[in-house]
């Protein structure tokens, strides 16, 4: 107990060095509810357009999003020749072409292939990707 009371003491005899030991964790925590908080929309989003040639059920499902709408990613489906139009005009941040057979090659494992058609201007959000 008399350790308990010089610990106390200690503590209130330096004012300053108190309310840092207190503020800080609580001015961190305010900061990163802030950065983190939900429903802000401020975040960066990377808009892909999505070209689907095979129109399975398999491709079909690429374009339904696997969350809500605080998702970094949003999928729109577009024809081919309006998603080069649209990522050659700066647009969206990745044209993602899906061939005819794409749904088979999944269900049966077996290789297919794909593309990604990025931007020729750099998007400034997604640049260092």
């Amino acid at each position: 107990m008399i350790g308990l009371e010089k610990d106390l003491r200690r503590r209130l005899a330096d004012p300053t060095a108190l309310l840092l030991w207190l503020g800080i964790p609580l001015v961190l925590g305010f900061l990163m509810s802030l950065a983190f908080q939900p429903g802000s929309g401020s975040g960066p989003k990377a808009l892909v357009l999505l070209a689907d040639l095979d129109r399975s059920t398999i491709s079909k499902l690429l374009a339904v999003p696997a969350g809500g709408p605080d998702l970094p990613i949003v999928i729109e489906r577009v024809d081919l020749e309006e998603g080069r139009e649209r990522i050659d005009n700066g647009d969206g941040t990745a044209l993602l072409v899906l061939p005819k057979g794409f749904g088979n090659a999944i269900i049966y494992n077996e290789l297919s292939s794909w593309s990604r058609i990025r931007p020729r201007r750099s998007c400034p959000v997604w640049s260092r990707a």
